[in-house]
């Protein structure tokens, strides 16, 4: 309190040097007038204002939601980054397990597709019906085609080829009966009957045809004819 210090400095010094030191009495108050009525001093505690609880109140709110949104940000990138990952993991597995159980069977099948994709057998019956309106039409080039290299040897040549069937007028197909029919060949029983040039009719004594199938250019030829 500052009537309890020292005046001067030397009072101080003199007061460290004496052998004894004696402080000075607190001066008290004296009592207030008898005639004034004593009043106790009410001690007010301090209260936190309204707008400190309202200030610190919003303080937690927005700690409260700030780590919330840190939470659900951690979460949202958790599942952004294992849904993609588990899903290339899933083709994968797809994939290796279609692989895996392809094999043999996926050659199999390709094989089976590839020879679905060829030309389906045409029927023998058909094959030479159609073989002989070609030679009526003289599309020579077309029905030489048609014969086996067997054949083609007997015939000699393309041009006795071409003459001989230059000297028949018509070609009557008669009767045509498939004997027996295989994946590689065919025998049919076909009458046969010539109106020639000059107005002779000739039956054609040879009436039993071979044919062979030609895997490379998907047709029947000829292979032979002769007497049954």
């Amino acid at each position: 309190h500052p009537r309890d210090r020292f005046s001067s400095a030397r009072e101080m010094l003199d007061a460290i040097a004496a052998p004894a030191y004696t402080p000075t009495p607190a001066t008290v108050p004296s009592p207030p007038p008898s005639n004034v009525p004593y009043q106790p001093t009410t001690v007010v505690s301090p209260t936190t204002s309204p707008t400190d609880t309202s200030a610190k109140g919003m303080g937690e709110w927005q700690k409260t939601t700030l780590i919330g949104l840190i939470i659900g940000a951690f979460l949202l990138l958790g599942v952004w980054m294992t849904r993609p990952q588990s899903a290339t993991t899933t083709s994968h597995s797809s994939s290796e397990a279609e692989a895996i159980t392809a094999g043999p069977e996926s050659s199999q099948g390709d094989r089976i597709a590839s020879e679905n994709l060829q030309t389906p057998q045409p029927n023998p019956k058909e094959f030479i019906i159609n073989h002989y309106a070609n030679l009526n039409r003289r599309q020579y080039q077309k029905t030489w085609r048609k014969l086996s290299p067997n054949f083609k040897t007997m015939a000699v040549s393309f041009d006795n080829y071409v003459q001989w069937w230059d000297r028949v007028s018509e070609i009557r197909v008669g009767e045509v009966q498939i004997r027996d029919r295989t994946d590689t060949d065919a025998v049919l029983d076909v009458q046969l009957q010539y109106l020639m040039n000059d107005g002779d009719v000739a039956d054609d004594p040879k009436s039993r045809i071979y044919l062979i199938w030609d895997s490379k250019s998907q047709s029947w030829l000829f292979e032979n004819k002769y007497e049954p």
